[in-house]
């Protein structure tokens, strides 16, 4: 942000209902978003999931009531700094099971870092993963070996230089090939999705640039060429991992990485069902938003966090980690978590980006 008032992008108070219209409402009306400022923070509403993203497909937030000030308040009081660790924006990860299918009671070192505040991204780890694909700086997936190839390489390329520690999770109903993370379980209908709308997503990506041009980087031809040309080659050879695979996978990379965690410690388990209220993009650099401080679910995509962290390393001239790779990491991880909103939130669900106001 540079100085300038925000776009407005929120109704005219014409349309404010009164108490009495408001309970007399069609059952299925939906109430209108609004800006909503707090003493440090600023919620711009950017519409409901059927409004930025068409055939939205998720269950999550039928009904979604808007964000209120009362929790808008909440969600800046459980800003905090933010961990070296990196997990899902799955609003369950505030319900952490104590214990696992052996039924053996265990203190999660995993868990315990991402209790501690971290960087949400959907997928966590694996997100971040395939974020990297798109971006072309992790290995194109291929049918033999995807799933383990792709941790080395994301472990390599960002997350050792960024001196973050990625996570996974799974929940107690996994099952066959799903491992319980929505974005890990969808990921072959969120890459399709990409692959034949990625101009949607692309015009998503400059609206929120234009809301925050010192966060996000100015996008270019080129990160929307290679987000689609990734996309469509993983999508071509099948290349697609399962949940379980991915999960699987970066499980047993993380114990390489930390011989002490055992396999079961590698991987955080949530219970709770889904009762997500919004859909958040959080654009703090400094911040990320506590979901243990939180008295209901949120998705939280931490886009000023880690777009810092990318840019802070990605520095270079040229090379692997060059200030054009930067711009395109960021670039196509917001794209896969609009992407994956589409695949997981409802299309009643509310979307809002969430800026400090000292950036305004």
């Amino acid at each position: 942000m540079t100085g300038e008032t925000l776009p407005s992008m929120q109704p005219s108070p014409d349309t404010i209902k009164t108490e009495d219209e408001l309970k007399t409402r069609p059952q299925n009306e939906l109430l209108p978003l609004y800006e909503i400022e707090t003493e440090r923070y600023i919620f711009v509403p950017l519409g409901r999931v059927s409004d930025l993203i068409p055939e939205a497909k998720g269950s999550i937030g039928e009904n979604a009531e808007p964000l209120s000030k009362i929790k808008a308040e909440q969600i800046e009081s459980a800003a905090d700094p933010y961990s070296r660790i990196t997990c899902c924006i799955d609003g369950r990860l505030r319900h952490v099971a104590e214990k696992v299918k052996d039924s053996v009671k265990r203190t999660f070192n995993i868990t315990k870092r991402a209790a501690s505040n971290p960087i949400k991204l959907a997928g966590g780890e694996p997100g971040i993963a395939y974020s990297g694909v798109l971006a072309g700086i992790n290995t194109d997936m291929d049918k033999d070996n995807h799933a383990r190839k792709l941790h080395k390489d994301t472990y390599k390329n960002i997350l050792k230089p960024l001196k973050l520690r990625g996570s996974t999770h799974s929940d107690q109903h996994a099952d066959g090939p799903k491992c319980g993370c929505g974005a890990c379980d969808n990921l072959k209908a969120t890459n399709t999705d990409i692959k034949d709308k990625v101009s949607d997503y692309d015009a998503l990506y400059r609206n929120l640039h234009s809301l925050a041009p010192n966060i996000l980087p100015r996008p270019e031809q080129a990160d929307r060429n290679s987000v689609k040309y990734h996309a469509t080659k993983a999508a071509e050879e099948d290349a697609i991992p399962t949940g379980k695979d991915l999960t699987r996978s970066h499980k047993r990379g993380n114990i390489e990485i930390d011989p002490d965690l055992d396999y079961d410690e590698a991987q955080i388990v949530v219970t709770a069902g889904h009762n997500e209220e919004l859909l958040g993009f959080w654009m703090d650099e400094d911040t990320c938003v506590d979901k243990n401080k939180l008295p209901f679910q949120g998705f939280f995509v931490d886009i000023g966090p880690f777009s810092k962290e990318v840019k802070n390393v990605f520095n270079e001239d040229d090379g692997i980690h060059s200030k054009r790779n930067a711009n395109r990491l960021i670039y196509s991880t917001v794209v896969f978590n609009l992407a994956t909103g589409k695949q997981l939130g409802h299309k009643d669900l509310p979307v809002y980006a969430i800026f400090p106001k000292k950036t305004v």
